[in-house]
């Protein structure tokens, strides 16, 4: 009877040990599940506060770039509008050039078609002959009465 009460305490002892850990392990169970959720709200928060700071450097970031951007260009223009107000005014200057060039040679040709004016006319007056006729008219001397 003692062996068979024994029995019986053992594993009634047994049993209540058994429950306790199942008591035990869903105990531990669910404050992990608790403490997952905690640290995964946690760390959703995170991501999204960082992910928040991430937009703002970005968001500034291509502020930046944009004002550089917008003065690389401004440089060019510059430098473009530079160029061709230089190749504007050496092609002025050639149209200068050209027309003094043309403003000579039309004097110069101007001049050559005077002299040959004057030459021809020269020519014209040595050429001319002057023809005197001379006629004779004689009276024949007849009476009438």
């Amino acid at each position: 009877q003692i062996s068979e009460a024994v029995s019986e305490s053992i594993k009634k002892i047994v049993a209540e040990t058994q429950q306790h850990q199942h008591l035990l392990l869903a105990d531990a169970n669910s404050r992990t599940a608790e403490i997952e959720n905690d640290f995964k709200l946690k760390i959703q928060e995170y991501v999204a506060k960082v992910d928040a700071e991430k937009a703002t450097l970005l968001a500034q970031l291509e502020k930046e770039l944009n004002a550089r951007q917008e003065l690389i260009l401004e440089s060019a223009r510059m430098r473009i509008d530079e160029l061709n107000e230089e190749a504007n005014r050496l092609k002025m200057g050639v149209l200068r050039e050209a027309q003094a060039q043309s403003s000579a040679k039309i004097n110069q040709i101007t001049e050559q078609v005077v002299a040959l004016g004057h030459e021809d006319a020269s020519n014209r007056l040595a050429s001319t002959t002057t023809t005197v006729i001379t006629t004779k008219a004689a009276a024949a001397g007849e009476t009438h009465v």
